[in-house]
C-alpha cells in the first residue's frame, strides 16, 4: 500500500490506549529487536566474537517492551517474548527465525529493525526484504529513516519501495508510542509509515533503559552500561543529524530514576562505568542533579566511572569540571572537529573557538580526566598539506589525549545534505559507505581516493609510536593506564581495519550472509581466505603486543617519591632562569651553581634523566656563550651528587648504608621477579638479538648461534611479555604504579 498523509499516524501515548483482545487464536507475541550492521567493502556483514560498544537503543526498546507487557495492553493473559540481536556481535540467522515462527501458529512474530543509520540502512533492507518474503511483519526505525523523511520533500524511492512491499517505516521517537506500534502488529494493522517526529516525548519520568545480562555476555567489557540521561542539542552543525531528529530544545531525564537504575544495575549486573549517550551532557538541565547522585552513591563505597559528550564551551560552566571529577568522570569526549576557524565557520559551529583549544584541553588535563575529541576531515578549507599542519598542531601544541578521526559525510537529515541535494552535488550513491570512514562527495582540494589516503594517515600518525609516548609521558596516575587500553583498543581496531568505535575483538565471517550482487564463495576459497586473514591478524596483533610492550617501557609510571622530587627540580629551574634574565656571565654561573647544590645527594638517576632538557632550555637562555661554563658546572655538580654518599658524615652515612642495602635487595629481587620493571627501560636489546638469530637460522649459520643466549634472552622476553599482560589485567587508573 504507498504511503499517504492519511497513512501517517499521529503519537498516542499507549499507556492511555485502550486495551485490547489478541486475535482469535493468538497467545503470544515474540519481538524481535535487530540492531543492523553493516556490509564491509568486499560485501560481508561486520560481525566480531566480542563487542565494545554495547546499543543504548536496544536497551530502550528492550525496557519499553518490558513496560507494555506489565500495562496488559495487549491482553490480558498474552505471553510476550523478548529478543535482542545486536548483528555486530550476533548472528542474524533469518532461516531460524522464520521457521520459529511458522513452527508457533499461535504465536505473532514481528520484526523491529532498530536505530538504523545510514550506513546500516543497505544492510536494514536487505534483511527487511528477507523477512517480509516470508509474510512477517517488518519495522525499521532510526537516524537514517527519520532524518531522511524530516528533511525531504517527498518520500524517498528506496523507503518508498520498503513501504510497497509492506515495510513500515517509523518516523521519531516512540517512548510514547511503542505500546500501540505492538497493539498494530499484533493484530496484523500496521500503517506503511508511522510519524511520531513532531511528538517528541517527556523524558522525565520515562523509564531508563534496563541492561539485558545475556546481551552484555556478548562485549568485552561486562560492566559497561549506557544511559541517555538526555537528548537534543541547542547548537547548528551543519553536518550533524541530531537537531533535525531529537530537536535542539533540550530534554533531560530524572536523576532519581537514573539512580535508582545504577542502583538495580551495580547489584544485579555489576556494572562499574557508564557511557551518558546525550549528544551534549553540560546541556542537560539535569547534569549538577545527575552529578550529585553519582557522588553521593560514590560515597557510599559504590566504584562508579563515567564517560560524556560535551561542547567545548563546557568547561566555562562554573563548578563543572569539579563536579565531573568528584562524580566519577574518566573520559570526556569533545567535538572539536577542527582547529582551523575557517571550516568552523564553514559548518556552523560557532561555539568553537580555535584560539581557545588550548585552555580548553588543558582545564580537562588539571582535573585528571582524559580529553577525547572529535576531529572530522574534509571540511571546505582542508587539503592535504593544511591536514598534515592540524594534526601536528593537534599533538603539539593543544595535546589532546585520545582522537576519533572521520571524513566529511553528508548524513540524510543534515543541512549539509539538503545543500548537496538542491545544488544538484555530485553524491556517493550507496549508503554502506556513509559510516564517516569513507570518501562519499568531490572535495576540490583533494583528487579522488586522496581524501581516504588522508584519513588513514592522520590515524597512523596520531597513532604512531611517538605521539603515544608523548601522551602517555605528560599523562599522570590517574589517566596512564586507561589512556594505555584505549590505545591498544583503538590500534587494534585498525588492524581490523574499521573504526574503533563499531568495531570489536575478532572479526567473524559469515560464508553465505553476503551483500546482494557479491558471489558466495565456495566453502573451500573461503577457508583457504580466512585462514590467510587470521594468520595476518595475529601476526599483526603480535607486533601490535611488541610495540606497546615498548611503548609501556619507555613510559610506565615512576614512583610518587620521584615525580615530585621532578616536579621540584621543574620548578626550581623554571625560577632560577627567570631570575638569570640580564645576568652577566659570572652571576649566571654562580646563580645556577647555587641552585643545584640544593639537589645533593638526591636522585642522581632522575637527576641525569632531566639533565638534557634542562640544558636545551638553558641554551635558549645563554645569549653570551656562557654556556659552556655552565654545562661544565652543571656536569661538576651532577657527579658531586652522584658521589655524594662517600663525603657525608656519620650519621647520614649510616642513612645512606641503609638505602644501599635497600636497593640491593630491590636490586636482587628485581633479577627473579617477573613483574619488576624497574631495571628495564626498552626491549630493543631483544628485538635485535632475536633479529639476529632468525637471520642466522635463515641462513643456515647454527654454529653462530649461542643456545645459552637463547635461553637467557627467551627468559627475559617472557618476563617483560608477563609483567607487561600483568599491568594489563590488574591496574586501575587511579591506583596501580606497577614500576615504583
Amino acid at each position: 500500500m504507498p504511503a499517504t498523509e492519511e497513512a501517517t499516524l499521529a503519537a498516542d501515548s499507549w499507556k492511555t490506549a485502550p486495551a485490547e483482545a489478541p486475535p482469535a487464536g493468538i497467545r503470544g507475541l515474540h519481538v524481535y529487536i535487530i540492531k543492523p550492521s553493516k556490509y564491509d567493502d568486499d560485501g560481508y556483514v561486520i560481525r566480531y566474537f566480542r563487542g565494545v560498544l554495547p546499543s543504548n537503543t536496544l536497551s530502550a526498546l528492550y525496557s519499553l517492551t518490558q513496560e507494555v507487557k506489565k500495562s496488559k495492553i495487549l491482553g490480558e493473559d498474552l505471553q510476550v517474548e523478548t529478543t535482542l540481536l545486536d548483528e555486530t556481535v550476533q548472528k542474524v540467522d533469518v532461516r531460524a527465525i522464520v521457521k520459529d515462527a511458522r513452527r508457533r501458529p499461535d504465536t505473532r512474530t514481528v520484526i523491529a529493525l532498530a536505530g538504523v543509520q545510514s550506513n546500516q540502512f543497505p544492510r536494514a533492507a536487505d534483511l527487511a526484504r528477507r523477512f517480509r518474503s516470508a509474510d512477517l511483519p517488518v519495522m525499521i526505525g532510526g537516524f537514517h529513516v527519520s532524518g531522511l523523511l524530516a528533511l525531504a520533500d517527498r518520500i524517498p524511492d528506496d523507503i518508498q519501495a520498503l513501504m510497497d512491499q509492506g515495510v513500515t517505516i517509523v518516523k521519531g521517537e516512540v517512548e510514547e508510542t511503542w505500546g500501540s506500534l505492538l497493539q498494530d502488529a499484533l493484530h496484523g494493522r500496521l500503517n506503511p509509515l508511522y510519524d511520531f517526529l513532531n511528538d517528541k516525548p517527556d523524558l522525565y519520568a520515562k523509564p531508563i533503559p534496563r541492561v539485558h545480562r545475556n546481551y552484555m555476555k556478548r562485549f568485552a567489557f561486562s560492566g559497561f552500561g549506557t544511559i541517555d540521561a538526555g537528548r537534543g542539542c541547542p547548537y547548528d552543525c551543519s553536518f550533524c543529524t541530531i537537531i533535525n531528529v531529537q530537536g535542539k530544545k533540550m530534554r533531560h531525564r530524572s536523576a532519581d530514576l537514573i539512580e535508582e537504575r545504577i542502583r538495580e544495575d551495580y547489584a544485579k549486573n555489576g556494572i562499574r562505568f557508564y557511557f551518558f549517550t546525550d549528544d551534549n551532557f553540560a546541556r542537560n538541565k539535569s547534569w549538577e542533579a545527575i552529578m550529585d547522585v553519582l557522588v553521593r552513591l560514590r560515597r557510599e563505597g559504590m566504584d562508579l566511572e563515567f564517560m560524556m559528550q560535551v561542547d567545548v564551551q563546557s568547561y566555562k560552566i562554573p563548578g563543572f569540571i569539579a563536579k565531573a571529577k568528584e562524580a566519577g568522570c574518566s573520559n570526556v569526549f569533545i567535538g572539536m572537529e577542527s582547529i582551523n576557524p575557517k571550516n568552523l565557520e564553514a559548518a556552523g559551529k560557532t561555539q568553537n573557538d580555535a584560539d581557545d583549544f588550548k585552555n580548553l584541553i588543558a582545564a580537562w588535563h588539571n582535573a585528571g580526566i582524559i580529553k577525547h575529541v572529535g576531529y572530522i576531515l574534509g571540511f571546505p578549507h582542508d587539503s592535504p598539506e593544511s591536514i598534515r599542519e592540524d594534526i601536528r598542531r593537534l599533538n603539539e601544541e593543544i595535546k589532546v589525549d585520545m582522537a576519533s578521526f572521520f571524513v566529511l559525510t553528508p548524513l540524510p537529515g543534515s543541512m549539509d545534505h539538503l545543500s548537496m541535494l538542491r545544488r544538484g552535488d555530485k553524491i556517493d550513491p550507496d549508503y554502506n559507505r556513509y559510516d564517516s570512514f569513507h570518501e562519499t562527495i568531490r572535495h576540490p582540494n583533494f583528487k579522488p581516493g586522496e581524501l581516504d589516503r588522508a584519513y588513514r594517515e592522520v590515524w597512523e600518525t596520531f597513532y604512531g609510536r611517538e605521539n603515544m609516548k608523548a601522551v602517555l609521558s605528560r599523562s599522570n596516575r590517574e589517566t596512564y593506564w586507561d589512556i594505555f587500553k584505549n590505545y591498544v583498543w583503538y590500534k587494534s581496531a585498525l588492524i581490523e581495519g574499521e573504526h574503533p568505535m563499531i568495531s570489536g575483538f575478532f572479526r567473524l565471517k559469515d560464508r553465505t550472509d553476503r551483500r546482494p550482487g557479491y558471489a558466495v564463495e565456495g566453502r573451500l576459497t573461503h577457508a583457504r581466505r580466512r585462514v590467510r586473514e587470521t594468520a595476518r591478524l595475529f601476526r599483526a596483533w603480535w607486533g601490535l603486543l611488541l610495540e606497546m610492550e615498548e611503548v609501556w617501557l619507555q613510559t610506565h609510571e615512576r614512583s610518587r617519591e620521584r615525580i615530585e622530587y621532578v616536579k621540584d627540580l621543574q620548578h626550581r629551574v623554571a625560577d632560577l632562569l627567570i631570575q638569570m634574565k640580564g645576568l652577566d656571565r659570572r652571576e649566571m654561573k654562580q646563580r645556577l651553581i647555587d641552585a643545584l647544590h640544593q639537589f645533593k645527594g638526591m636522585d642522581a638517576l632522575e637527576f641525569r634523566h632531566h639533565l638534557d632538557g634542562i640544558i636545551r632550555y638553558l641554551r635558549e637562555f645563554d645569549a653570551k656563550q656562557a654556556l659552556s661554563h655552565v654545562v661544565d658546572q652543571i656536569r661538576s655538580i651532577q657527579q658531586q651528587i652522584e658521589e655524594s654518599e662517600k663525603v657525608r658524615d656519620c650519621a647520614t652515612s649510616a642513612v645512606a648504608m641503609r638505602d644501599r642495602a635497600v636497593r640491593r635487595v630491590r636490586s636482587a629481587w628485581d633479577r627473579v621477579n617477573l613483574f619488576s620493571v624497574r631495571r628495564v627501560k626498552t626491549r630493543e636489546p631483544l628485538h635485535r638479538f632475536w633479529l639476529y638469530t632468525k637471520e642466522q637460522v635463515r641462513k643456515g649459520r647454527l654454529y653462530r648461534i649461542n643456545p645459552i643466549l637463547v635461553a637467557v634472552n627467551f627468559v627475559r622476553d617472557a618476563r617483560l611479555l608477563v609483567a607487561f599482560f600483568y599491568g594489563l589485567a590488574v591496574a586501575r587508573t587511579r591506583y596501580t604504579n606497577l614500576s615504583s
